[in-house]
Protein backbone atom coordinates (compact mmCIF):
# COMPACT_ATOMS: atom_id res chain seq x y z
CA UNK A 1 0.00 0.00 0.00
CA UNK A 2 2.83 2.41 0.83
CA UNK A 3 4.43 2.00 -2.60
CA UNK A 4 1.08 2.34 -4.41
CA UNK A 5 0.18 5.51 -2.50
CA UNK A 6 3.67 6.85 -3.10
CA UNK A 7 3.26 6.46 -6.87
CA UNK A 8 -0.10 8.25 -6.78
CA UNK A 9 1.52 11.22 -5.06
CA UNK A 10 4.59 11.07 -7.30
CA UNK A 11 3.72 13.82 -9.86
CA UNK A 12 3.31 16.40 -7.10
CA UNK A 13 6.32 15.06 -5.25
CA UNK A 14 8.50 15.47 -8.32
CA UNK A 15 7.28 18.58 -10.13
CA UNK A 16 6.77 20.97 -7.21
CA UNK A 17 10.12 20.44 -5.49
CA UNK A 18 11.90 20.09 -8.84
CA UNK A 19 10.79 23.54 -9.94
CA UNK A 20 11.59 25.01 -6.52
CA UNK A 21 15.05 23.51 -6.89
CA UNK A 22 15.36 24.83 -10.45
CA UNK A 23 14.18 28.29 -9.39
CA UNK A 24 17.22 28.76 -7.16
CA UNK A 25 19.43 28.16 -10.19
CA UNK A 26 17.34 30.25 -12.61
CA UNK A 27 17.24 33.34 -10.41
CA UNK A 28 21.05 33.45 -10.20
CA UNK A 29 20.95 34.58 -13.84
CA UNK A 30 18.37 37.33 -13.26
CA UNK A 31 19.07 38.66 -9.76
CA UNK A 32 22.30 40.05 -8.35
CA UNK A 33 23.55 38.86 -4.94
CA UNK A 34 21.61 41.58 -3.11
CA UNK A 35 18.40 40.69 -4.98
CA UNK A 36 18.94 37.03 -4.16
CA UNK A 37 19.44 38.01 -0.55
CA UNK A 38 16.12 39.91 -0.47
CA UNK A 39 14.43 36.92 -2.11
CA UNK A 40 15.87 34.58 0.54
CA UNK A 41 14.89 36.81 3.46
CA UNK A 42 11.31 37.34 2.27
CA UNK A 43 10.76 33.62 1.67
CA UNK A 44 12.08 32.93 5.16
CA UNK A 45 9.66 35.48 6.62
CA UNK A 46 6.80 33.86 4.67
CA UNK A 47 7.65 30.47 6.14
CA UNK A 48 7.73 31.95 9.63
CA UNK A 49 4.36 33.66 9.20
CA UNK A 50 2.78 30.36 8.11
CA UNK A 51 4.34 28.54 11.03
CA UNK A 52 3.18 31.00 13.65
CA UNK A 53 -0.30 31.75 12.32
CA UNK A 54 -1.55 28.68 10.43
CA UNK A 55 0.63 25.61 10.91
CA UNK A 56 -0.92 24.59 14.25
CA UNK A 57 -4.29 24.16 12.52
CA UNK A 58 -2.70 22.41 9.51
CA UNK A 59 -1.12 19.85 11.83
CA UNK A 60 -4.51 19.22 13.44
CA UNK A 61 -6.17 18.86 10.02
CA UNK A 62 -3.56 16.36 8.85
CA UNK A 63 -4.07 14.19 11.92
CA UNK A 64 -7.81 14.49 12.56
CA UNK A 65 -9.68 15.80 9.49
CA UNK A 66 -10.36 12.27 8.24
CA UNK A 67 -12.17 11.55 11.52
CA UNK A 68 -14.73 14.31 10.79
CA UNK A 69 -16.93 11.84 8.96
CA UNK A 70 -20.34 13.50 9.35
CA UNK A 71 -21.76 16.62 7.73
CA UNK A 72 -22.05 18.34 11.11
CA UNK A 73 -18.42 17.69 12.02
CA UNK A 74 -17.25 18.85 8.59
CA UNK A 75 -19.30 22.04 8.86
CA UNK A 76 -17.78 22.84 12.28
CA UNK A 77 -14.31 22.17 10.90
CA UNK A 78 -14.86 24.50 7.91
CA UNK A 79 -16.07 27.32 10.16
CA UNK A 80 -13.00 26.99 12.37
CA UNK A 81 -10.68 26.70 9.37
CA UNK A 82 -12.04 29.82 7.70
CA UNK A 83 -11.79 31.81 10.93
CA UNK A 84 -8.16 30.80 11.43
CA UNK A 85 -7.17 31.59 7.84
CA UNK A 86 -9.01 34.93 7.82
CA UNK A 87 -7.37 35.98 11.07
CA UNK A 88 -3.95 34.99 9.74
CA UNK A 89 -4.47 37.02 6.56
CA UNK A 90 -5.50 40.11 8.56
CA UNK A 91 -2.49 39.83 10.87
CA UNK A 92 -0.08 39.46 7.91
CA UNK A 93 -1.58 42.55 6.24
CA UNK A 94 -1.41 44.63 9.40
CA UNK A 95 2.16 43.51 10.02
CA UNK A 96 3.18 44.61 6.53
CA UNK A 97 1.47 47.98 6.95
CA UNK A 98 3.17 48.45 10.31
CA UNK A 99 6.55 47.72 8.78
CA UNK A 100 5.89 50.21 5.98
CA UNK A 101 4.78 52.90 8.44
CA UNK A 102 7.55 52.58 11.02
CA UNK A 103 10.59 50.97 9.40
CA UNK A 104 11.22 53.84 6.99
CA UNK A 105 12.80 51.50 4.46
CA UNK A 106 13.21 53.44 1.20
CA UNK A 107 13.39 50.21 -0.79
CA UNK A 108 9.86 49.18 0.23
CA UNK A 109 7.29 50.76 -2.09
CA UNK A 110 3.49 50.35 -1.83
CA UNK A 111 3.62 48.16 -4.98
CA UNK A 112 6.26 45.87 -3.52
CA UNK A 113 4.39 45.73 -0.21
CA UNK A 114 1.15 44.67 -1.91
CA UNK A 115 2.91 41.99 -3.95
CA UNK A 116 4.68 40.56 -0.91
CA UNK A 117 1.46 40.49 1.14
CA UNK A 118 -0.41 38.60 -1.60
CA UNK A 119 2.55 36.24 -2.02
CA UNK A 120 2.81 35.50 1.70
CA UNK A 121 -0.93 34.95 2.22
CA UNK A 122 -1.46 32.84 -0.91
CA UNK A 123 1.57 30.69 -0.18
CA UNK A 124 0.35 29.98 3.35
CA UNK A 125 -3.09 29.02 2.05
CA UNK A 126 -1.56 26.70 -0.55
CA UNK A 127 0.46 24.91 2.11
CA UNK A 128 -2.48 24.54 4.48
CA UNK A 129 -4.95 23.26 1.93
CA UNK A 130 -2.44 20.84 0.48
CA UNK A 131 -2.05 19.33 3.96
CA UNK A 132 -5.81 19.04 4.34
CA UNK A 133 -6.12 17.46 0.89
CA UNK A 134 -3.47 14.92 1.90
CA UNK A 135 -5.36 14.08 5.09
CA UNK A 136 -8.55 13.51 3.09
CA UNK A 137 -6.71 11.51 0.39
CA UNK A 138 -7.70 14.10 -2.25
CA UNK A 139 -4.62 13.33 -4.28
CA UNK A 140 -5.57 15.35 -7.38
CA UNK A 141 -6.31 18.52 -5.39
CA UNK A 142 -3.10 18.00 -3.39
CA UNK A 143 -1.15 17.66 -6.63
CA UNK A 144 -2.62 20.86 -8.07
CA UNK A 145 -1.73 22.84 -4.96
CA UNK A 146 1.80 21.42 -4.92
CA UNK A 147 2.46 21.83 -8.65
CA UNK A 148 0.82 25.03 -9.92
CA UNK A 149 2.54 27.48 -7.54
CA UNK A 150 6.15 26.39 -8.12
CA UNK A 151 5.79 25.49 -11.82
CA UNK A 152 3.67 28.35 -13.12
CA UNK A 153 5.13 30.74 -10.55
CA UNK A 154 8.56 30.24 -12.09
CA UNK A 155 7.11 30.78 -15.56
CA UNK A 156 5.14 33.90 -14.60
CA UNK A 157 8.15 35.24 -12.68
CA UNK A 158 10.41 34.80 -15.71
CA UNK A 159 7.84 36.62 -17.85
CA UNK A 160 7.67 39.45 -15.32
CA UNK A 161 11.44 39.92 -15.06
CA UNK A 162 11.78 39.80 -18.86
CA UNK A 163 8.97 42.28 -19.57
CA UNK A 164 9.21 44.58 -16.58
CA UNK A 165 12.45 44.42 -14.55
CA UNK A 166 14.74 41.80 -12.97
CA UNK A 167 13.81 42.47 -9.35
CA UNK A 168 12.48 40.54 -6.36
CA UNK A 169 9.12 42.32 -6.83
CA UNK A 170 8.72 40.81 -10.31
CA UNK A 171 9.66 37.36 -9.02
CA UNK A 172 7.17 37.47 -6.15
CA UNK A 173 4.42 38.79 -8.44
CA UNK A 174 4.78 35.70 -10.63
CA UNK A 175 4.54 33.33 -7.69
CA UNK A 176 1.61 35.19 -6.12
CA UNK A 177 -0.39 34.98 -9.35
CA UNK A 178 0.26 31.24 -9.72
CA UNK A 179 -0.60 30.50 -6.06
CA UNK A 180 -3.91 32.34 -6.32
CA UNK A 181 -4.73 30.37 -9.47
CA UNK A 182 -3.94 27.10 -7.68
CA UNK A 183 -6.38 27.95 -4.89
CA UNK A 184 -9.12 28.89 -7.35
CA UNK A 185 -8.78 25.55 -9.17
CA UNK A 186 -8.16 23.16 -6.26
CA UNK A 187 -10.55 24.33 -3.54
CA UNK A 188 -13.77 23.39 -5.39
CA UNK A 189 -12.38 19.85 -5.69
CA UNK A 190 -11.88 19.54 -1.94
CA UNK A 191 -15.40 20.15 -0.70
CA UNK A 192 -14.36 23.38 0.99
CA UNK A 193 -17.18 25.64 2.07
CA UNK A 194 -17.21 29.38 2.75
CA UNK A 195 -18.89 28.99 6.12
CA UNK A 196 -18.22 31.73 8.63
CA UNK A 197 -19.10 32.11 12.26
CA UNK A 198 -17.60 31.73 15.69
CA UNK A 199 -15.43 28.61 15.68
CA UNK A 200 -16.51 25.96 18.15
CA UNK A 201 -14.34 25.18 21.14
CA UNK A 202 -14.64 21.48 20.28
CA UNK A 203 -12.41 22.24 17.27
CA UNK A 204 -10.18 25.07 18.46
CA UNK A 205 -9.20 23.61 21.84
CA UNK A 206 -8.01 20.21 20.58
CA UNK A 207 -6.40 21.91 17.58
CA UNK A 208 -4.43 24.19 19.90
CA UNK A 209 -3.56 21.34 22.26
CA UNK A 210 -2.26 19.22 19.40
CA UNK A 211 -0.89 21.95 17.16
CA UNK A 212 0.80 24.43 19.50
CA UNK A 213 3.65 22.09 20.49
CA UNK A 214 4.17 21.39 16.80
CA UNK A 215 4.03 25.12 16.07
CA UNK A 216 6.79 25.63 18.62
CA UNK A 217 8.71 22.77 17.06
CA UNK A 218 8.19 24.20 13.58
CA UNK A 219 9.39 27.63 14.68
CA UNK A 220 12.51 26.01 16.11
CA UNK A 221 13.05 24.10 12.85
CA UNK A 222 12.65 27.38 11.01
CA UNK A 223 15.25 28.95 13.30
CA UNK A 224 17.64 26.05 12.72
CA UNK A 225 17.28 26.23 8.93
CA UNK A 226 16.83 29.96 8.38
CA UNK A 227 18.60 31.53 11.32
CA UNK A 228 21.80 31.52 9.29
CA UNK A 229 20.24 33.94 6.78
CA UNK A 230 19.58 36.53 9.47
CA UNK A 231 22.88 35.96 11.26
CA UNK A 232 24.75 36.54 7.99
CA UNK A 233 22.52 39.51 7.08
CA UNK A 234 23.23 41.09 10.47
CA UNK A 235 26.98 40.62 10.12
CA UNK A 236 27.56 41.09 6.38
CA UNK A 237 24.38 42.37 4.68
CA UNK A 238 21.88 41.08 2.10
CA UNK A 239 24.46 40.53 -0.65
CA UNK A 240 26.31 37.99 1.51
CA UNK A 241 22.99 36.22 2.15
CA UNK A 242 22.46 36.06 -1.61
CA UNK A 243 25.87 34.48 -2.20
CA UNK A 244 25.27 31.95 0.56
CA UNK A 245 21.65 31.28 -0.29
CA UNK A 246 22.32 29.45 -3.56
CA UNK A 247 24.37 26.61 -2.08
CA UNK A 248 22.28 26.52 1.08
CA UNK A 249 19.04 26.51 -0.89
CA UNK A 250 20.21 23.85 -3.33
CA UNK A 251 21.25 21.62 -0.43
CA UNK A 252 18.00 22.03 1.48
CA UNK A 253 15.80 21.75 -1.62
CA UNK A 254 17.82 18.82 -2.95
CA UNK A 255 17.33 16.83 0.24
CA UNK A 256 13.64 17.74 0.46
CA UNK A 257 13.15 16.85 -3.20
CA UNK A 258 14.62 13.41 -2.64
CA UNK A 259 12.63 12.84 0.55
CA UNK A 260 9.32 13.93 -0.94
CA UNK A 261 9.42 11.03 -3.38
CA UNK A 262 8.42 8.75 -0.53
CA UNK A 263 7.00 10.82 2.33
CA UNK A 264 3.58 12.12 1.24
CA UNK A 265 1.75 8.84 1.86
CA UNK A 266 3.88 7.60 4.75
CA UNK A 267 2.39 9.24 7.86
CA UNK A 268 -1.32 8.81 6.95
CA UNK A 269 -0.59 5.09 6.37
CA UNK A 270 1.15 4.82 9.75
CA UNK A 271 -1.89 6.44 11.39
CA UNK A 272 -4.18 3.98 9.62
CA UNK A 273 -2.14 0.94 10.62
CA UNK A 274 -1.89 2.12 14.23
CA UNK A 275 -5.67 2.50 14.30
CA UNK A 276 -6.25 -0.96 12.77
CA UNK A 277 -3.36 -2.99 14.25
CA UNK A 278 -2.29 -1.07 17.32
CA UNK A 279 1.07 0.38 18.34
CA UNK A 280 3.21 -2.31 16.73
CA UNK A 281 1.47 -1.94 13.38
CA UNK A 282 2.14 1.79 13.35
CA UNK A 283 5.79 1.27 14.30
CA UNK A 284 6.26 -1.32 11.56
CA UNK A 285 4.88 1.14 9.02
CA UNK A 286 7.23 3.85 10.30
CA UNK A 287 10.18 1.46 10.04
CA UNK A 288 9.27 0.61 6.44
CA UNK A 289 8.99 4.31 5.70
CA UNK A 290 12.41 4.92 7.27
CA UNK A 291 13.98 2.30 5.02
CA UNK A 292 12.38 3.81 1.92
CA UNK A 293 13.48 7.28 3.02
CA UNK A 294 17.07 6.10 3.49
CA UNK A 295 17.00 4.60 0.01
CA UNK A 296 16.53 8.04 -1.54
CA UNK A 297 18.49 10.26 0.88
CA UNK A 298 21.79 8.35 1.05
CA UNK A 299 22.42 8.21 -2.72
CA UNK A 300 21.31 11.83 -3.07
CA UNK A 301 23.92 13.01 -0.57
CA UNK A 302 26.62 10.78 -2.03
CA UNK A 303 25.92 11.83 -5.59
CA UNK A 304 25.83 15.56 -4.89
CA UNK A 305 29.03 15.46 -2.83
CA UNK A 306 30.87 13.67 -5.66
CA UNK A 307 29.41 15.82 -8.46
CA UNK A 308 29.44 19.09 -6.50
CA UNK A 309 31.81 21.11 -8.70
CA UNK A 310 30.52 19.72 -11.99
CA UNK A 311 26.88 20.47 -11.06
CA UNK A 312 27.59 24.03 -9.96
CA UNK A 313 29.82 24.95 -12.92
CA UNK A 314 27.17 23.76 -15.37
CA UNK A 315 24.07 25.18 -13.69
CA UNK A 316 24.85 28.24 -11.56
CA UNK A 317 25.72 31.76 -12.74
CA UNK A 318 29.48 32.50 -12.44
CA UNK A 319 29.19 35.13 -9.70
CA UNK A 320 27.69 32.53 -7.33
CA UNK A 321 29.80 29.49 -8.26
CA UNK A 322 32.76 29.57 -5.87
CA UNK A 323 30.64 30.00 -2.74
CA UNK A 324 28.09 27.43 -3.90
CA UNK A 325 30.76 24.80 -4.52
CA UNK A 326 32.20 25.41 -1.05
CA UNK A 327 28.97 25.17 0.96
CA UNK A 328 26.86 22.66 -0.99
CA UNK A 329 28.26 19.44 0.61
CA UNK A 330 27.56 20.78 4.13
CA UNK A 331 24.10 21.99 3.12
CA UNK A 332 22.98 18.72 1.49
CA UNK A 333 24.17 16.69 4.48
CA UNK A 334 22.31 18.94 6.93
CA UNK A 335 19.18 18.84 4.77
CA UNK A 336 19.25 15.05 4.54
CA UNK A 337 19.62 14.63 8.30
CA UNK A 338 16.70 16.96 9.01
CA UNK A 339 14.47 15.24 6.49
CA UNK A 340 15.35 11.85 7.94
CA UNK A 341 14.45 13.06 11.41
CA UNK A 342 11.29 14.88 10.35
CA UNK A 343 9.86 12.05 8.25
CA UNK A 344 10.99 9.11 10.35
CA UNK A 345 12.04 9.36 13.99
CA UNK A 346 9.97 12.47 14.84
CA UNK A 347 6.83 10.86 13.44
CA UNK A 348 6.75 8.40 16.34
CA UNK A 349 5.86 11.33 18.62
CA UNK A 350 3.08 12.45 16.27
CA UNK A 351 1.74 8.93 15.93
CA UNK A 352 1.42 8.52 19.70
CA UNK A 353 0.20 12.10 20.25
CA UNK A 354 3.25 13.37 22.10
CA UNK A 355 4.19 16.33 19.89
CA UNK A 356 5.71 18.18 22.83
CA UNK A 357 8.68 15.82 22.67
CA UNK A 358 9.56 17.24 19.26
CA UNK A 359 9.89 20.71 20.77
CA UNK A 360 12.77 19.56 22.95
CA UNK A 361 14.57 17.99 20.00
CA UNK A 362 14.04 21.01 17.76
CA UNK A 363 15.22 23.33 20.52
CA UNK A 364 18.50 21.41 20.69
CA UNK A 365 18.84 21.51 16.90
CA UNK A 366 18.09 25.25 16.73
CA UNK A 367 20.36 26.13 19.65
CA UNK A 368 23.37 24.28 18.29
CA UNK A 369 22.69 25.39 14.70
CA UNK A 370 22.61 29.09 15.53
CA UNK A 371 25.43 28.89 18.08
CA UNK A 372 27.81 27.04 15.78
CA UNK A 373 26.66 29.05 12.77
CA UNK A 374 27.79 32.23 14.51
CA UNK A 375 31.00 30.62 15.74
CA UNK A 376 31.64 29.20 12.28
CA UNK A 377 30.99 32.58 10.65
CA UNK A 378 33.56 34.22 12.92
CA UNK A 379 36.19 31.49 12.48
CA UNK A 380 35.57 30.31 8.92
CA UNK A 381 33.45 32.87 7.14
CA UNK A 382 30.34 31.84 5.18
CA UNK A 383 31.54 28.24 4.74
CA UNK A 384 32.09 27.94 8.47
CA UNK A 385 28.57 29.22 9.09
CA UNK A 386 27.05 26.40 7.00
CA UNK A 387 29.30 23.83 8.70
CA UNK A 388 27.90 25.07 12.02
CA UNK A 389 24.35 24.41 10.79
CA UNK A 390 25.39 20.82 10.00
CA UNK A 391 26.55 20.36 13.62
CA UNK A 392 23.09 21.38 14.81
CA UNK A 393 21.41 18.91 12.43
CA UNK A 394 23.59 16.07 13.74
CA UNK A 395 22.69 16.92 17.33
CA UNK A 396 18.98 16.93 16.51
CA UNK A 397 18.88 13.59 14.72
CA UNK A 398 20.93 11.81 17.39
CA UNK A 399 18.64 13.06 20.16
CA UNK A 400 15.44 12.26 18.23
CA UNK A 401 16.57 8.72 17.50
CA UNK A 402 17.66 8.05 21.08
CA UNK A 403 14.38 9.34 22.53
CA UNK A 404 12.11 7.52 20.04
CA UNK A 405 13.92 4.24 20.71
CA UNK A 406 13.73 4.70 24.48
CA UNK A 407 10.11 5.92 24.58
CA UNK A 408 8.37 3.82 21.93
CA UNK A 409 10.73 1.07 20.88
CA UNK A 410 11.13 2.43 17.36
CA UNK A 411 13.90 0.47 15.64
CA UNK A 412 16.16 1.59 12.86
CA UNK A 413 15.86 -0.63 9.78
CA UNK A 414 19.53 -1.63 10.16
CA UNK A 415 19.46 -4.42 7.59
CA UNK A 416 17.95 -2.22 4.91
CA UNK A 417 20.20 0.72 5.75
CA UNK A 418 23.35 -1.42 5.54
CA UNK A 419 22.40 -2.61 2.06
CA UNK A 420 21.49 0.93 0.98
CA UNK A 421 24.83 2.23 2.28
CA UNK A 422 26.75 -0.44 0.35
CA UNK A 423 24.83 0.40 -2.83
CA UNK A 424 25.57 4.11 -2.30
CA UNK A 425 29.29 3.45 -1.79
CA UNK A 426 29.34 1.39 -4.99
CA UNK A 427 27.71 4.31 -6.82
CA UNK A 428 30.26 6.78 -5.40
CA UNK A 429 33.17 4.60 -6.55
CA UNK A 430 31.68 4.32 -10.04
CA UNK A 431 31.19 8.09 -10.23
CA UNK A 432 34.75 8.75 -9.11
CA UNK A 433 36.03 6.41 -11.83
CA UNK A 434 33.78 7.94 -14.51
CA UNK A 435 36.00 10.90 -15.37
CA UNK A 436 33.46 12.84 -17.43
CA UNK A 437 33.92 16.59 -17.16
CA UNK A 438 32.42 19.22 -19.38
CA UNK A 439 29.00 20.59 -20.23
CA UNK A 440 25.43 19.72 -19.37
CA UNK A 441 25.26 16.56 -21.51
CA UNK A 442 28.28 15.06 -19.80
CA UNK A 443 26.79 15.95 -16.42
CA UNK A 444 23.56 14.18 -17.38
CA UNK A 445 25.61 11.21 -18.52
CA UNK A 446 27.42 11.06 -15.21
CA UNK A 447 24.12 11.29 -13.30
CA UNK A 448 22.72 8.46 -15.44
CA UNK A 449 25.79 6.33 -14.73
CA UNK A 450 25.43 6.93 -11.00
CA UNK A 451 21.71 6.12 -11.04
CA UNK A 452 22.34 2.94 -13.01
CA UNK A 453 25.12 1.86 -10.65
CA UNK A 454 22.94 2.46 -7.61
CA UNK A 455 19.98 0.71 -9.20
CA UNK A 456 22.02 -2.35 -10.14
CA UNK A 457 23.56 -2.54 -6.69
CA UNK A 458 20.14 -2.30 -5.03
CA UNK A 459 18.73 -4.93 -7.39
CA UNK A 460 21.57 -7.23 -6.37
CA UNK A 461 20.96 -6.54 -2.70
CA UNK A 462 17.23 -7.23 -3.05
CA UNK A 463 17.39 -9.87 -5.78
CA UNK A 464 14.75 -12.11 -4.15
CA UNK A 465 12.27 -9.24 -3.99
CA UNK A 466 13.07 -8.22 -7.57
CA UNK A 467 12.58 -11.75 -8.89
CA UNK A 468 9.33 -12.15 -6.97
CA UNK A 469 7.89 -8.86 -8.24
CA UNK A 470 9.08 -9.57 -11.79
CA UNK A 471 7.47 -13.00 -11.71
CA UNK A 472 4.21 -11.53 -10.46
CA UNK A 473 4.29 -8.84 -13.14
CA UNK A 474 4.88 -11.32 -15.96
CA UNK A 475 2.29 -13.82 -14.69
Amino acid sequence: MLIRQTFLYLPAQILGPLFQFAAIIVWTYWLDPEGMGVFALVTAIQELSYLVLISWFSYYALRYFSAADSSGKRRAFYIAENAVLAAASIIITLGALGYYAFARDDGVTPRLLLIVVVYVISRGLNVHFSERARADHKIFAYSLLQIIGPVFGLGFGLLAVAVHEPSPASVFAGYALAQCAALAIALPLMGSALRFGLPGQNIIRPALAYGLPLLAAGALVWAAMNGIRFVVQFEHGAAAVGLLMVGLGLGQRGASFAAMFVTAAAFPLAVKRAREEGKEGGLRQLRDSGALLSAVLLPTVGGIVVLDRHIVEVLVAPVFQDMTIAVLPFAIAAGALRNFRSHFTDQAYLLFERPGMIVVIDAVDAFFSILFCWIGLILGGLVGAVAGVLIGAVAGVVLSLAMSVASYGLRLPFGHMARILLATLFMVVVLELAALDGGAWLLLGKIAIGAAAYGLAMAAMYRKLVFRELKAFLA
